[in-house]
């Protein structure tokens, strides 16, 4: 599976064809969809840029809910539900290609990595 520009491992979380931007000098956004399950339970994400974590400056946003820090929570999904991710950074993110990759371990249903990689 290859989309312009970004090159992709698929897996339960899927990246969602060209959603990874910058919104801002050190603000990058990206949506998954979940293609895990439906239900509610406890997660716990991990965030990487460049395989540097950036989980304690990002949040998360399922569909119509609120958007919130990521961190180990108790969410509700549905399979096919979006995802939209925010990342703050510290400092601006460069120009050019950078990797992504989102470790999620969902109670009692496993773990389950997305890796993409792309220009911003």
């Amino acid at each position: 599976m290859a989309h312009e520009g970004v090159k992709l491992m698929a897996s339960s979380l899927d990246y969602v064809e060209d959603s990874l931007k910058r919104v801002d000098y050190n603000l990058l956004e990206f949506k998954l969809i979940n293609h895990i399950a439906s239900g509610s339970g406890f997660i716990n994400v991990k965030v990487l840029v460049d395989e540097k974590e950036v989980t304690n400056s990002s949040t998360m946003k399922i569909e119509e809910q609120e958007a919130t820090k990521v961190k180990p929570m108790f969410v509700t999904s549905s399979y096919g539900d979006k995802v939209l991710f925010n990342i703050k950074l510290d400092e601006p993110l460069k120009h050019g290609y950078h990797k992504i990759k989102v470790d999620c371990g969902v109670e009692m249903l496993g773990s389950y990595s997305v890796k993409f990689e792309g220009t911003v």
